[in-house]
């Protein structure tokens, strides 16, 4: 198969990005080992959207990827790069592809496609792709990557948004990007291939119930004047004097707010970024966030409870509310 160049093409889609001062609110960055560029960045965005497209859950470790899973990474890499709303692939050409994306397994030609969208017509591959002009395609904030025995482990939060291949979430405004689901993915280097990577496994979490946060609500308090922004999911449960409580509907998590009395007055580390919006883990299904500096009258403590298996999607929720939190009209995340 000819050799097909990305460079370009990703150059061009990261000038046409929107300014940061719309950006999308994103999760804080732990350790960092490998850092995205443009070739990891189009890579994720190929494989990750046509596994949510087709709803494959995970591929493992040394397992061969299916036909739904290798017709969909062909699918959205033409429409992708090329812009292309039908196209032929030969059986080398389709052959060429697998060994650019997948490190395990080889390509054999099917004697029928794995959806109506796929046709195998005289030995070749015939994919219908105007269906893609109507699909949110997804791409991977990575806020975690390690390298051990070779490869790249990476936790990443997945989103969906029309129009802005290629362009990092952060330059993505908020109203046109929804938080889909976390994402473990695990790929290999690829020296020679299209994007420079192949995939080796990955695991995708739940689908998120509030990750549209352009459509989080806003709450205030006058008195003590302090606001945060909550998902749209949470209502008010329950309020009382120096505590709030909201709840979402199916009562599965529960955020509570108290004021306590300032333990940082006089602290000659006030000012230190580590004394405000402190996140920690408080046993399974708990995290608490507790805000505190010289300049807060009182402590603020948030405790969210939450299903044991939404860890990833919750705690990305407590550092959006984190962020969004203002007392005394001053920024406390």
């Amino acid at each position: 198969m000819a050799k097909r160049t990305v460079s370009a093409l990703c150059a061009l889609a990261l000038a046409l990005s929107v300014p940061a001062a719309l950006a999308a609110p994103t999760r804080q960055e732990g350790t960092m080992e490998v850092r995205e560029d443009e070739g990891l960045r189009g890579f994720l965005s190929t494989v990750m959207s046509a596994a949510v497209i087709r709803d494959l859950p995970a591929l493992e470790e040394g397992e061969a990827p299916g036909a739904e899973l290798t017709e969909a990474v062909f699918g959205v890499f033409e429409y992708n790069m090329f812009g292309l709303d039908s196209v032929t692939l030969t059986e080398s050409e389709c052959a060429g592809l697998y060994r650019d994306f997948f490190a395990s397994g080889s390509f054999e030609m099917p004697s029928e496609g794995s959806c109506p969208c796929v046709r195998i017509e005289d030995g070749k591959m015939v994919m219908d792709l105007a269906e893609l002009n109507e699909t949110p395609l997804v791409g991977a904030y990575v806020y975690e990557s390690r390298i051990a025995d070779g490869r790249v482990y990476m936790k990443a939060d997945l989103y969906t948004a029309w129009g802005y291949y290629m362009t990092e979430a952060p330059f993505i405004p908020e109203e046109d990007l929804t938080w889909y689901c976390s994402a473990e993915i695990c790929l290999e280097a690829g020296e020679g291939k299209l994007f420079g990577w192949k995939l080796v496994s990955y695991r995708l979490g739940g689908v998120w119930q509030d990750g549209a946060t352009s459509e989080w609500k806003e709450y205030t308090d006058e008195e003590s004047a302090w606001s945060l922004c909550l998902p749209s999911g949470f209502g008010e449960s329950g309020a009382a004097e120096g505590f709030r409580e909201w709840q979402t509907a199916d009562g599965s998590a529960t955020l509570r707010m108290e004021f306590l009395p300032s333990m940082s007055a006089g602290a000659e580390s006030a000012g230190d970024e580590g004394l405000y919006g402190i996140i920690t883990r408080e046993g399974d299904g708990r995290l608490k966030l507790v805000f505190r500096g010289e300049e807060l009258e009182a402590d603020a403590s948030l405790t969210l409870d939450f299903p044991l298996d939404r860890l990833d999607e919750y705690s990305f929720y407590l550092e959006i509310i984190r962020n969004s939190f203002w007392m005394r009209g001053m920024p406390y995340g």
